[in-house]
């Protein structure tokens, strides 16, 4: 019986026809107390429902983070699930209900600290085009608004939301994640460029002068890739970022989103300097990570992929290097 009931509970057909589009409607600080506490809810159904989760979490931050008790790790566990669920809700706020029209209200904008804007606005300034480089770390859906309602409009290149992946077979998860899309770049003001269309379309936008988001953690996409340290192990990661940095002359500079101590319903969004050597910049983008790992090891969207993305055998070397 209790199976049945953390299934359905956790199901995402009740998250997304019931939970989030009711929540979203309570006051700030009502529906987000609320979403922590159905986090708690989602990592006690792991246990009973999807133990492997539990095992691929403990085994990813065990073996980054040596020495910490299985009680800290799970301590981390509930916390990654408390930032889930608050991106989640932040989607369903910033469009009110699922089909209505986005947010903008004062109380919404002051959720979105900009920090190192002039690194933005240096790079900007020099018209070749400037890559947004980000890792799958903390909200960073909130990069969106943060930056698009301060007048930093942005495109974006990500892997498609494409039913077929087994992420998103699930027709609710899916419809969620096309949506989450819609709303994200109505919100950054951009284009949204996928991996399955032609990358001419990013160096168009970086020809003009435009500001492309490009991930370079991810597990989903295809084609050579480069070996980085991290923390006790190697990483096997995309070298499409480095790519498009070598042939299109643009600017880097780091992003990333981290949610206020003193007040988790609203988020800091800091812009870093990154090197302009296209090789370096993957090596500084690798340290940002790691840093704010070291102080929130919740916050990475990516620990239970920790396999997928890891080297296998011997490292390949990069062949961008000199």
């Amino acid at each position: 019986m209790r199976a049945a009931i953390y299934s359905w509970l956790t199901s995402a057909a009740f998250q997304h026809r019931l939970l989030w589009p009711l929540l979203s409607k309570l006051p700030r600080a009502f529906c987000y107390a609320l979403a922590d506490r159905y986090a708690a809810l989602i990592w006690a159904a792991d246990f009973h429902l999807r133990p492997s989760r539990v095992a691929q979490w403990r085994d990813a931050l065990t073996r980054c983070f040596p020495g910490q008790p299985l009680s800290e790790i799970d301590r981390l566990g509930i916390a990654h699930a408390r930032m889930m669920c608050r991106d989640t809700l932040d989607t369903y706020r910033l469009s009110g209900n699922s089909q209505g029209p986005a947010r903008d209200t004062a109380d919404s904008r002051d959720c979105y600290r900009l920090s190192g804007r002039e690194v933005l606005d240096q790079a900007t300034a020099q018209g070749r085009g400037v890559i947004l480089v980000i890792a799958h770390f903390d909200r960073f859906f909130a990069l969106a608004p943060g930056l698009g309602r301060q007048g930093y409009p942005f495109a974006m290149l990500t892997t498609p939301i494409d039913a077929t992946n087994p992420e998103y077979s699930d027709p609710y998860v899916h419809r969620f994640w096309t949506e989450k899309m819609r709303r994200t770049t109505a919100q950054s003001q951009g284009d949204w460029v996928t991996t399955n269309e032609s990358i001419r379309s990013v160096y168009r936008l970086l020809a003009q002068g435009q500001t492309v988001l490009v991930a370079f953690d991810g597990n989903e996409s295809v084609g050579p890739r480069m070996s980085c340290d991290f923390f006790q192990t190697q990483l096997a990661l995309p070298q499409g970022l480095v790519r498009i940095l070598s042939a299109s002359g643009a600017c880097a500079v780091y992003g990333s989103v981290h949610t206020l101590a003193d007040d988790p319903r609203c988020v800091e969004i800091r812009i870093r300097p990154l090197p302009s050597e296209p090789d370096q910049v993957m090596e500084q983008a690798m340290r940002y990570l790691q840093e704010d790992l070291g102080a929130n090891p919740w916050a990475w969207w990516q620990w239970r992929s920790l396999p997928a993305l890891e080297q296998i055998g011997k490292p390949a070397p990069n062949p961008l290097k000199k």
